[in-house]
């Protein structure tokens, strides 16, 4: 190879469960053949160690160094010590880059012979993708590439202090002596500042080129605080500050990367003391007075009601008070504690804070009725207490149409419906405008979930964006359909899908649910005796690990009315459990990470969970059972007693008789009959 375009450092730390899904990323790069991977084990005691080497033994241009464990600085400049591209770039090992993604940095930074070339990137777990808050002030004022810039004329980039979404010309950290500084950690930050410090030649892609992780476990280290980590973010806030002050004299590049500071890092730090233990309370909130000193008073000003309250709080060292602002989220909940102090309830104006909150709009729920897809949904604006006084608007947007504004007899409160026909064909959006009061607010509708619906002339999917954004997809229907009854696979070779239809068509197609890339396979048809056919479609396995969230749709091109699976599909092999089901008129194919391992593990932790439970009701039973014997010996105990008491009332019963007998013999008896009578004439 001549000199490799772009040479990428990946240190590997103990991530056996990411780390083959990233750098299968890098290699299947668009200009892999031009790039050098130097894949550095930082001391991994996993499968890592492992995983990893089987790249070095398939690719040439992938080299392995192994070193003890240092941390992810100590990695970083290791792998410095082995390249020889023109440009570098730091990937971390659980992350995702997308396939054009250093084709595109490196052409942009070629042209315009750029130290640093950015690119904009997602959030993303094994479920979905979404918007960072970072990036969307980063390019908030971009409108396509950015060709050539530096911090001064675009100060926003002092927002962006990660590692990983960028590329750096080699000779240019060289020149410049830049390294990571190693045994620490929020590197990025000091290291990033200094680039900024030192270059007139910054490039923004203004497109996404990564998907930065969200660890199911969250044991990311970015994602975790220690009291050695917070104080290693001290020294950073220190050392990021003096280059600040020796580096830059734009007021505007101070003003952009302080308000960060405020509104951010520091107001971060802040809002999660509460959550170390109470002792360490104290030397915490020294710690964030110390440097928010840093920070010169000019500023300070001109912050939302909301910070200045906090930081009032902390210029005077009421450690009481910031503990109890902070132990509410007023973005979601602003009601002020009664017992707040009034010197600072007065200064608190959440009406004006609204104002710089951005409105938040998603759905709750998606039908049909009739011809229509009604659509219902739920709002937030950070500081606003919600209320049902508002009016809405909706506008559906497609690139290939003008906008359609939806006529408000279709808007209800917190619903509307949009008639099928008035969709164009192809993707569509939502933007919703939000008025309430003096409050506009305009944002594209979010979705959490996804619909199909039928209707007699096209088929509409309602779907889910890379950003969350609702994308409704509308085709044209005719009258093909296609039943497919076997599916075959080939473990790590490919699926084939085989049916029949009652027509021909260009191809099939799969999308991922990262950026939503689609790839195009031919259909083979066989024609049958019956005048339908039999179709098969052949898909590589390895297409479907291309992206980190292993969710697949699979449709066919072109016009069609329906497309089944005959049944659901299960496959499972050493890496995942495979799933083929049935989705309106698409097929959703889904790969679950599956360890035989762990798989063993959880049944044993299940079966020792349930034999605790069988214990458990057991102690229980024996209990009931004892409290049923004494029960049973009270009840015995009470049957006897009114044995006994019924006994003793016949006997009485008896003896009541007896005495009545004896009373009427003895009125019976002559001399009685006499006296009795002499009594009654006496008595006369």
């Amino acid at each position: 190879m001549e000199r490799p375009k772009i040479s990428v450092i990946i240190p590997v730390y103990n991530v056996e469960n990411y780390v083959e899904e990233a750098i299968d990323s890098v290699v299947n790069q668009t200009i892999f053949d031009e790039t050098e991977v130097i894949i550095v084990d930082d001391g991994s005691t996993d499968n890592s160690r492992f995983i990893i080497s089987k790249y070095e033994q398939n690719y040439d241009n992938v080299k392995i160094v192994r070193k003890e464990n240092g941390g992810l600085s100590s990695a970083r400049n290791c792998g410095m010590k082995y390249i020889n591209g023109e440009y570098i770039h730091f990937f971390d090992s659980d992350d995702y880059i997308l396939p054009y993604a250093y084709e595109k940095l490196y052409d942009l930074a070629k042209k315009n012979d750029l130290d640093v070339c950015i690119g904009n990137y997602l959030r993303f777990n094994e479920e979905k993708t979404w918007k960072h808050h970072t990036p969307q002030f980063v390019f908030k004022d971009i409108d396509g590439d950015v060709e050539l810039t530096d911090i001064e004329n675009y100060p926003n980039l002092t927002w962006d202090m990660l590692v990983w979404n960028k590329i750096y010309k080699r000779e240019f950290l060289e020149k410049n002596d830049i390294k990571f500084i190693e045994g620490i950690t929020f590197e990025d930050n000091i290291f990033s500042t200094e680039i900024y410090a030192k270059t007139k030649k910054v490039g923004v892609y203004d497109n996404y080129i990564c998907g930065w992780r969200l660890r199911e476990s969250n044991d990311s280290i970015t994602q975790s605080f220690t009291m050695q980590r917070t104080n290693d973010l001290i020294n950073v806030f220190h050392t990021v500050n003096e280059l600040l002050e020796s580096n830059f004299k734009n007021k505007e590049v101070l003003r952009t990367k302080y308000f960060k500071w405020l509104t951010k890092d520091v107001s971060f730090f802040i809002e999660t003391i509460k959550d170390y233990p109470e002792k360490e309370h104290e030397q915490l909130f020294e710690n964030i007075y110390e440097v928010y000193n840093l920070i010169p008073q000019e500023f300070t000003e001109n912050l939302s009601s909301y910070y200045s309250v906090l930081y009032k709080m902390l210029k005077n060292k009421d450690w009481e008070s910031l503990l109890l602002y902070t132990s509410n989220n007023y973005r979601h909940n602003p009601k002020l504690p009664e017992n707040l102090k009034e010197e600072y309830k007065k200064d608190i104006d959440f009406r004006t804070d609204i104002m710089d909150g951005d409105l938040d709009i998603y759905t709750t729920n998606i039908s049909k009725d009739g011809d229509d897809i009604v659509i219902k949904f739920n709002y937030y604006i950070p500081y606003f207490e919600k209320t049902d006084d508002f009016t809405i608007n909706v506008k559906i947007v497609n690139s290939n149409y003008e906008d359609i504004l939806l006529d408000s007899k279709y808007i209800d409160k917190y619903q509307f419906r949009i008639p099928s026909n008035l969709l164009n064909l192809g993707k569509s959006g939502i933007i919703m405008s939000f008025k309430s009061g003096e409050i506009e607010k305009e944002y594209y509708l979010k979705i959490g979930t996804r619909k199909n619906f039928s209707f007699d002339d096209w088929d509409v999917d309602v779907l889910r964006g890379r950003a969350s954004d609702i994308r409704i997809i509308k085709r044209e229907k005719n009258d093909a359909e296609y039943l497919i009854n076997e599916v075959i696979f080939k473990d790590g070779e490919y699926f084939k899908l085989k049916g029949i239809s009652n027509s021909t068509n260009v191809h099939a197609s799969i999308i991922d649910y990262l950026d939503f890339s689609e790839y195009e396979y031919p259909i083979d048809y066989d024609e049958t005796i019956s005048g339908k056919y039999e179709f098969s479609i052949q898909i590589p396995y390895r297409d479907f690990l291309k992206a980190p969230i292993k969710r697949w749709d699979f449709f066919i091109g072109g016009k069609f009315n329906k497309i089944n699976l005959d049944e659901d599909y299960e496959f499972i092999n050493e890496q995942y459990r495979i799933y083929l089901k049935n989705f309106g008129n698409r097929i959703t194919l889904e790969l679950k990470r599956y360890d035989p391992i762990e798989t063993i593990e959880n049944l044993n932790n299940e079966s020792k969970i349930l034999s605790k439970e069988k214990s458990k009701l057991e102690k229980e039973r024996k209990k009931l059972s004892k409290e049923k014997s004494k029960l049973e010996k009270e009840r015995k105990k009470l049957s006897e007693e009114e044995n006994r008491l019924k006994k003793e009332t016949n006997e009485l019963i008896e003896k009541n008789k007896s005495l009545e007998n004896k009373i009427k013999e003895y009125e019976n008896r002559k001399d009685v009959k006499t006296v009795n009578k002499m009594k009654r004439i006496l008595k006369k």
